[in-house]
């Protein structure tokens, strides 16, 4: 289930991992990189649902983009 923080909804290492069958190590590892954006709290990886969107599509932007309409 994800975590809603605001108006971003954010995902677990261990839903992306069970949602599209890679491991979390290996998410861990993009985390880690930079190659999957993400936000670590204590020892638990976060990533938002625009991080993953781009990842998914092949964007290695190193930050997601902010709409104005969410910068409010």
């Amino acid at each position: 289930m994800p975590t809603y923080l605001g108006k971003v909804t954010a995902y677990s290492l261990d839903e992306i991992s069970s949602s599209f069958g890679w491991t979390v190590k290996s998410l861990r590892e993009k985390c880690k990189s930079g190659e999957l954006q993400a936000r670590k709290f204590g020892s638990k990886w976060t990533v938002s649902e625009q991080a993953l969107e781009l990842f998914l599509r092949g964007d290695r932007r190193t930050e997601p983009e902010v709409s104005d309409t969410e910068k409010n």
